[in-house]
């Protein structure tokens, strides 16, 4: 698959010869898909083929694959940032009325003006999938009423596909 007009000829002369429908389809596809965050159902949509078509591509065509692994990849980027600016916040001049003033504690002038206050939830959210070595995971406690023991328990595995007596069941 090439990105212009022209495909390499199989005898490899050094001739070129005009894309298949199903290259430029590709091409096409993959700018759907680099303007859609790789969304696939609105890239197929955009260039009026089926989702069974895409996924016909990227099984049998590895370049195409990798390709569309590099928008997923530049989608999980963007998506990325806007999480870090969720974190950070977004700040802007302290000279425009719009947004959260932060005042200095001592003197109440204004230290940052935030168009988008830093985000709590965005935190949690990176820390509990990012910083999981850290601590930072939830976990469940189970105890009994007043936070006491359960017990003991016994658990019996029991394989379903074997009789008793070791035979395999049909």
């Amino acid at each position: 698959m090439s990105k212009n007009n022209e495909s390499v000829d199989p005898e490899d002369k050094g001739e070129k010869l005009p894309l298949t429908k199903q290259d430029k389809n590709k091409v096409k596809l993959l700018e759907e898909l680099q303007k859609s965050h790789g969304v696939i159902s609105l890239a197929v949509q955009n260039v009026g083929i089926c989702r069974k078509t895409f996924y016909n591509y990227t099984d049998n065509d590895e370049e195409f694959a990798e390709a569309v692994e590099l928008v997923n990849e530049s989608a999980i980027d963007h998506v990325e940032s806007k999480l870090f600016e969720l974190i950070n916040g977004v700040t802007v001049e302290n000279d425009t009325n719009e947004g959260v003033v932060v005042l200095d504690d001592n003197t109440g002038e204004p230290v940052k003006v935030y168009k988008h206050a830093p985000n709590t939830a965005a935190v949690i959210f990176f820390l509990k999938t990012r910083a999981k070595d850290r601590g930072y995971v939830e976990r469940q406690e189970v105890t009994g009423k007043d936070g006491k023991e359960l017990g003991k328990w016994k658990i019996e595995v029991i394989d379903v596909n074997h009789s008793e007596d070791g035979e395999t069941k049909d």
